[in-house]
């Protein structure tokens, strides 16, 4: 490996480190059911967004966020799971 490959694959370490725990996060969550609907990355953990599903009591979630929206109140709801901050969104509790 030359240095350009080196620092290459420096710089995007973390992006490739969190697009690979993004992975098993999100075929883990699809083997047990869930479905995935987005996945975030950025500079921290990679959010993995899921429809919000009976299942989701499993996921032993917090809530993060209450919120009035459009269509009344909105709980964003958040656990970890592989390396990753999974959220769903709870309507009307």
């Amino acid at each position: 490996m030359n240095m350009h490959q080196t620092i290459y694959s420096n710089q995007n370490d973390h992006i490739l480190s969190s697009s690979a725990a993004a992975h098993r996060c999100a075929m883990k969550l699809a083997e047990d059911g869930y479905t995935v609907l987005s996945i975030q990355i950025e500079h921290r953990n990679p959010v993995v967004w899921v429809q919000n599903c009976g299942k989701c009591s499993r996921l032993h979630g917090a809530s993060m966020v209450r919120r009035m929206g459009p269509l009344g109140r909105e709980t964003v709801m958040s656990t970890q799971l592989y390396g990753c901050q999974v959220q769903w969104l709870v309507r009307g509790h």
